[in-house]
């Protein structure tokens, strides 16, 4: 019988002039080399949205406004099953300080499909609007 799965959080971060953070995941990770959507694991007693915020201060010392979520992705590494959970987010596009990524790209979502990611952060792909409006940058956001 399998633990329950570990909660994991990624940011769907989206900047008002239309492009998307990703971060490429260092070599010596599990996809390693493979571009993602940053964030992390959900903590004891924590939100989806307090994960979120608190993963990106620590691994990027970024501030972001999070949003709704925009869907889930179960899979399983070895033996230990994840639950990875897409939330909207919104920063304005800047450098940020890498500690646990080896590189980071604010991407069109045109040139998103440019890119090798890892398969956990596949299906949220077709969710993103490929322009550049500065609108939220989803192409169907769930209703209220």
């Amino acid at each position: 019988m399998n633990p329950d799965p570990v909660i994991v959080v990624a940011g769907i971060i989206h900047s008002a002039d239309g492009r998307y953070l990703i971060c490429r995941r260092s070599p010596h990770l599990v996809e390693g080399g493979k571009w993602e959507f940053p964030g992390g694991k959900v903590q004891a007693g924590e939100s989806l949205q307090e994960a979120l915020r608190r993963e990106l201060r620590e691994e990027l010392h970024l501030e972001v406004d999070v949003g709704h979520e925009i869907g889930r992705v179960s899979f399983t590494t070895g033996t230990q099953d994840f639950v990875l959970v897409g939330l909207e987010s919104k920063a304005e596009p800047t450098d940020v300080t890498l500690t646990v990524h080896s590189a980071f790209r604010w991407a069109t979502g045109s040139e998103l499909r440019e890119f090798d990611f890892a398969s956990a952060d596949l299906p949220f792909l077709p969710k993103l609007r490929h322009s550049q409006t500065g609108k939220l940058g989803f192409s169907n956001p769930p209703s209220k």
